[in-house]
């Protein structure tokens, strides 16, 4: 005789079911609906409305092509008992890997000095050492402390120009991880805050290290139009690119580069795509033949 508990465990796991059958359903429909968004604009959409982040693209796609689509969660027929057990197995194999726990008290964080950049910089390659894996800023903040504000300028300005740790995706999607090199930095002990750029030759480094070199000071002329000549050099060639994507190779605060893209498109040097937020594009006025 089934007992209450496998009775909630079995209505658990067909709730579940509706559920996530019904989300992939209404999220083909807006993906119908509208076929230009983007993915980050999708998730902006749905993320506020409870969508379930266990949902794969695989199952969308086949909602989209209208083909029946198989859950990857618990069916029916399957003891409910046994998942979550797996689960927890699975999650003590992760934390037993060597992530590190998290502290029970944050330390605090001070970048206005050189020593206190310096012990924010290092805590950070050293939680990336141990981990050793892709993370996102929230789960490091979680470890080392600090802000948006203050990690975003160690990522940016420190940590990825010198090479230490590298990036992958943007917004919603930007991950982190250990470098070699910065794997070394971590254990050895040195200095891990440079200052100033290590000397590059070509290519996207050299884009970082002007963009370091100039930083956000937009108080002088000549620093402005350093600044606007070094998004110009960046913008040369056919790709449109994004504002985040322009901020990481050029430097200066979303409201400097805004300001300078803004100027450009007056003079007639910049073209804007006409796409709104996470759909805006920018690349050098083609000319009209």
């Amino acid at each position: 005789m089934a007992t209450k508990k496998s009775i909630a465990n079995a209505f658990e796991s067909q709730l579940a079911i509706a559920l996530k059958s019904a989300s992939i359903t209404a999220a083909a429909i807006v993906v119908k609906s509208n076929p230009d968004i983007t993915l980050e604009d999708f998730y902006t959409l749905v993320k506020p409305q409870g969508f379930p982040e266990n949902i794969t693209l695989g199952e969308l796609v086949q909602a989209l092509s209208g083909d029946s689509v198989r859950l990857s969660i618990i069916h029916p027929g399957v003891s409910t008992q046994q998942a979550p057990a797996k689960t927890k197995k699975k999650s003590a194999a992760v934390v037993a890997k060597g992530k590190p726990r998290k502290p029970s008290k944050l330390p605090e964080v001070s970048c206005m000095t050189k020593a206190g950049q310096e012990a924010y910089h290092r805590s950070i390659l050293e939680y990336l050492t141990a981990v050793d894996d892709w993370v996102r800023s929230p789960d490091i903040m979680e470890h080392c402390g600090g802000d948006s504000s203050q990690i975003g300028t160690a990522m940016r300005k420190h940590l990825i120009p010198t090479g230490m740790v590298k990036s992958k995706g943007k917004t919603y999607g930007l991950h982190f991880a250990i470098t070699s090199k910065g794997r070394r930095k971590a254990v050895s002990g040195s200095a891990v805050t440079a200052s100033r750029p290590a000397p590059v030759k070509s290519g996207a480094s050299k884009k970082r290290a002007d963009a370091v070199d100039i930083g956000d000071d937009s108080r002088t002329q000549a620093a402005r139009d350093a600044y606007r000549a070094v998004v110009l050099k960046f913008l040369r060639g056919n790709k449109w690119r994004s504002g985040p994507e322009i901020s990481a190779a050029c430097g200066g605060n979303a409201a400097r580069r805004k300001r300078v893209l803004r100027n450009l498109i007056e003079a007639g040097v910049v073209e804007h795509n006409g796409k709104m937020t996470g759909g805006a594009r920018w690349r050098l006025a083609r000319k009209k033949s």
